[in-house]
């Protein structure tokens, strides 16, 4: 007979590889998530939930209807790729760090704090840093600077910002909308308004947000 024995413990080259594939697999859908919603946001269109009838209820004519209906589907789906590829990424983190346990079990008891406990030094934890803030953009106008900590982006915080994905996802949901986001600044903490909208450079914000190293 022919045995066809797998090992049972995973290859951690092998989860790494994974792991490094669908981060550019990610990222390749975040590109054309936020293309789309560019494309939704441009000048008078209707944007992510608009109305798709003018005033008397006709289909708008200023529109290319056919081509917004099939952006609005493909971001629907897009979102819910994503939402399943970072599911499939955590899923092989986990393998890799159950693969790779850390010696040093010591650390593990600072955070043994309650869960529910919403005590301020438990929040302050930045995910993410501004790396560069562009003139006259929408991050520039919220008060946002080069070198701050971001602790908070509306509902993102350390705990949930997968690889700073849910930032996009934040940014396309709430586009002409103000988000509060919290930053650590000298330390002392902050909360701008930040309001995502097309401005004359690109993306939405007009700064780099960098993963806290």
């Amino acid at each position: 007979g022919n045995t066809n024995s797998h090992k049972n413990h995973p290859s951690n080259k092998m989860s790494k590889e994974e792991i490094l594939a669908l981060n550019t697999k990610r990222e390749a859908i975040e590109a054309e998530i936020s293309q789309l919603v560019e494309y939704l946001n441009g000048p008078n269109m209707p944007g992510l939930t608009g109305g798709l009838v003018d005033k008397e209820g006709f289909p708008r004519s200023d529109i290319d209807l056919y081509q917004v209906r099939g952006a609005r589907q493909r971001y629907s789906e897009l979102n819910s790729d994503y939402t399943a590829l970072m599911k499939e990424i955590e899923k092989k983190l986990h393998q890799l760090h159950a693969a790779n346990p850390p010696s040093e079990n010591t650390t593990k008891k600072v955070s043994d704090k309650p869960k529910d406990s919403k005590s301020a030094d438990v929040q302050i934890v930045p995910f993410g840093y501004i790396s560069e803030v562009a003139v006259n953009s929408p991050a520039e106008d919220a008060g946002l600077q080069v070198g701050d900590k971001v602790i908070a982006f509306g509902d993102v915080n350390h705990t949930n910002h997968e690889n700073l994905g849910k930032v996009a996802q934040c940014v396309g949901k709430n586009v002409d909308q103000f988000i509060d986001v919290t930053v650590l600044r000298e330390g002392d903490t902050k909360t701008l308004q930040l309001k995502p909208h097309k401005w004359d450079g690109a993306g939405l914000l007009g700064c780099r947000l960098l993963p806290q190293k």
